[in-house]
């Protein structure tokens, strides 16, 4: 459970001092199947910043079935939250989107990861925006 825990901690926080600009949930969920992982857009807010009244989970790309891919598909998903006039299929691919600016600073919409596996442990976390310091390993 520990090294799953670290291993998104790190996802989230590849550098010592990291700019977090929209929530990212994690739900991780023991199971018996192969390890995969869903990115979704949780849109509480439209393009114009009015509540929508209701949730909106959108898929976010394919189902990840390898560790490796999960970060990119982030960092995708946090630029299409931060893009809300720009359809969210726009971020799935291209090489240049990390150079550009970006429509919002911070949003309340967010990103979810439902990650489950043989290996994972139960449980659910919130990373919400923010700028931190990372000064060691997380450890429950």
């Amino acid at each position: 459970m520990y090294e799953v825990c670290n291993w998104i901690f790190d996802l989230l926080c590849d550098d010592i001092h990291v700019q977090l600009r929209c929530p990212t949930e994690c739900r991780l969920a023991r199971s018996d199947s192969p390890w995969k992982c869903i990115v979704s857009l949780r849109r509480i807010t439209g393009s114009d910043g009015q509540p929508l009244g209701q949730a909106r989970n959108d898929q976010f790309g394919g189902v990840i079935k390898d560790k490796g891919e999960v970060e990119d598909r982030i960092r995708r998903a946090q630029l299409a939250i931060l893009n809300p006039n720009t359809p969210s299929s726009n971020f799935l691919e291209g090489d240049h989107l990390y150079d550009r600016e970006s429509q919002l600073s911070f949003s309340q919409n967010c990103v979810t990861l439902e990650i489950s596996g043989p290996d994972v442990a139960d449980l659910s976390f919130c990373d919400l925006p923010g700028r931190f310091s990372r000064a060691s390993p997380f450890h429950l």
